[in-house]
């Protein structure tokens, strides 16, 4: 029982400090949008002196065309994705109807590659 609490103890300050490790960067990022350009292009971990928050997301859905972007990564993920769905489909359908080698060898493929994706395999 006391070896258990220790043991979640020592699990739960790991998964802090992990956490840590992933949100400090995306905090980072935030504090310096709050920053003046200059200020932004010193890359010192430090608060804004003057902070300029409404200013600064203002100009960049002014000028940077932000929701241009937006709309297009919605239309290209959206396109993908159904182009992805069909082709699926198409071969689900052969796969389910027909019993060949290919057949066989396409389903083993899909199945392995589900189970380990080829980023954990090349590592």
């Amino acid at each position: 029982m006391y070896k258990s609490r220790i043991q979640n103890g020592a699990l739960t300050a790991v998964l802090w400090i992990g956490t840590l490790f992933v949100w400090i960067p995306y905090a980072l990022v935030l504090i310096t949008s709050f920053k003046t350009s200059r200020e932004a292009g010193l890359f010192r971990l430090t608060l804004p002196t003057e902070w300029h928050i409404i200013e600064n997301y203002k100009l960049v859905f002014e000028r940077g065309d932000i929701m241009l972007g937006f709309f297009n990564s919605i239309m290209i993920t959206g396109c993908a994705t159904a182009l992805i769905l069909f082709c699926s489909l198409l071969l689900s359908y052969y796969l389910s109807r027909t019993k060949s080698r290919l057949s066989g060898w396409l389903y083993i493929s899909i199945v392995a590659g589900m189970t380990a994706p080829m980023s954990l395999v090349t590592t």
